[in-house]
């Protein structure tokens, strides 16, 4: 079926009425139940008009002023740089505003600033349009990182929107990837259920299998949302049409999975702490009854992971408040490993995925700017309000059991992470090499720390590779959104970093040049991400 044809299938469900954000229509649907494997796909019947109702779209206007920048007088060139350098609209105050639409058309040649100006706009009115489009139409094209922000609820003008999907269209696939929360979230402030946005994540699913998993997961996790799920529900029915059936089915299997765990955690967190082990593994039959009917299902956490049954004598719970359950998949490739995933019932993950996202996509700046800081990245994904798979890494201990190994005392000695890394790279070449991956991946973990202002950082939420990989984990606090107790902050400093850490890091007790080195490492990448502060705001914005 070719994509116009699967585009005008899905265009049926999503119908032309306005839904103006928060709203609903009055449209009477039957809504397919997305949590059951045999569910059927149903129609919607949209009301239709008696006579035809036309929004008509103003023309932009023939003629817009542009200018060089270089005409302006020095003391105008110093205002306006230091306004365009706020780089987000929403710190721009009323004279700032004012400043940029009175000199729109000298701005023209810097052209991620066009989000700054179009928020300067005074007036949005209807006759205000033909100057607007006209600026539009004449701004230099942007980048697809820059067209995001056009996509804030600040800006609900459709032309408008239709130009930010226009230009977002280079976007390549696994790119595309790296935004699609935002991009769903994005779908709240369109005025339209069949807008250019919508169009565009149908289109780039139909395209690639990645996106069609993950933007499923995506929409079904929103259908919770109370103010958007009539929304959500009928982008998801559009969806599941275009996709065709062997995909369907397969989201069908993935929800009957994530079904079964949830009541299995339930279970296990409602039992007796000495119990527990028994009951999961009782609980863990129903999960092998599952892969007898079915052959193999991919997990919702990466459709990469294709499993074809459960170890359930490898299977345990971790000792947290929501007891999440530490599963062990038989890998469908015989030739490849088991597949370990944490699977979390009770818990909201959506902000885990938010750091997790961000820190993915500064870890890729880094890189693309040839600075490898051998971060650890895992996937972390919300199949639902409360629920959720973390991937495990493998080879890793938390900090806090490392410090055990030594002791009652060994939170407080210097050595306990340099003579664990010892123990496990036994030779010089191989020690010295899990020092230098601990440096750069320490070094970037408090750059992503303190940027992301994340709190709550204790020995059990920092793990350590044998291979001398350091990261972070389970990100409830962040945004400086410190632990309290009663007034007074836990996290009282911006970023986590011990004697310990420093002990590996020096070759010992004493300072050495390879701290500063350490410290410029933190300056370089730091700095790097600065450069692409428009981006991640544009990212939290949304």
């Amino acid at each position: 079926m070719c994509v116009c044809s699967v585009l005008t299938c899905g265009r049926k469900l999503l119908g032309l009425w306005p839904s103006m954000p928060g709203r609903s229509g009055n449209a009477r649907t039957s809504s397919p139940n997305f949590n059951q494997p045999d569910s059927v796909i149903l129609q919607v019947d949209f009301p239709t008009s008696s006579f035809e109702v036309f929004f008509s779209t103003p023309a932009s206007a023939d003629f817009c002023p542009q200018y060089d920048f270089s005409r302006l007088d020095t003391i105008s060139q110093i205002q306006l740089q230091d306004v365009l350098q706020k780089k987000a609209f929403f710190w721009l105050t009323t004279v700032d505003k004012q400043l940029l639409w009175e000199k729109k058309a000298f701005c023209q040649s810097e052209s991620a600033a066009l989000p700054l100006v179009l928020a300067s706009a005074p007036c949005w009115q209807w006759a205000c349009l033909p100057e607007i489009y006209a600026l539009l139409r004449q701004w230099a094209c942007l980048g697809y990182l820059d067209a995001l922000g056009l996509l804030h609820a600040s800006f609900p003008d459709q032309e408008l929107r239709r130009t930010a999907v226009q230009w977002m269209d280079s976007i390549s696939d696994p790119e595309l990837l790296d935004f699609l929360p935002q991009l769903v979230q994005a779908l709240k402030y369109e005025c339209y259920l069949d807008s250019s946005l919508v169009r565009f994540l149908l289109r780039r699913a139909i395209g690639d299998i990645r996106i069609a998993h993950y933007l499923f997961w995506l929409l079904k996790d929103n259908l919770q949302d109370s103010q958007f799920s009539a929304r959500y529900q009928h982008l998801l029915a559009a969806l599941l049409c275009c996709v065709g059936r062997a995909l369907r089915d397969e989201f069908d299997l993935q929800c009957w999975l994530v079904s079964i765990l949830t009541k299995v955690a339930q279970k296990v967190r409602d039992a007796t702490p000495s119990s527990r082990q028994g009951v999961l593994r009782e609980s863990l039959d129903e999960m092998k009854q599952f892969f007898t009917l079915n052959s193999s299902c991919r997990l919702p956490l990466n459709p990469a992971l294709h499993v074809s049954g459960i170890n359930i004598q490898s299977c345990s719970f971790f000792n947290s408040n929501a007891v999440p359950l530490k599963l062990s998949f038989q890998n469908l490739d015989p030739r490849g490993d088991n597949i370990s995933v944490i699977f979390k019932s009770g818990d909201d993950l959506r902000q885990d995925m938010l750091t997790l996202q961000m820190i993915r996509i500064m870890n890729k700046i880094w890189i693309q700017e040839g600075l490898d800081m051998r971060m650890v990245i895992f996937k972390c994904f919300s199949t639902g309000r409360g629920r959720g798979m973390v991937e495990m890494i493998p080879h890793a201990d938390t900090l806090r059991k490392i410090q055990v190994e030594h002791g009652v005392t060994g939170s407080f000695k210097d050595r306990t992470l340099a003579d664990w890394l010892q123990k496990h790279n036994p030779t010089d070449e191989q020690y010295d090499k899990a020092v230098e991956n601990f440096i750069y991946s320490c070094a970037g973990c408090c750059v992503a720390t303190y940027i992301l202002g994340i709190c709550d950082r204790h020995n059990d939420n920092i793990m350590l590779k044998t291979s001398g990989h350091m990261f972070h984990i389970d990100f409830g606090k962040f945004l400086g959104h410190a632990q309290m107790f009663g007034n007074i902050k836990r996290d009282r400093a911006p970023f986590v970093f011990t004697s310990d850490m420093a002990y590996v890091i020096n070759g010992g007790d004493k300072p050495s040049s390879r701290f500063h080195e350490f410290v410029d490492l933190c300056c370089e990448a730091y700095n790097l991400i600065r450069k692409h502060t428009h981006l991640f705001l544009n990212l939290l914005g949304l």
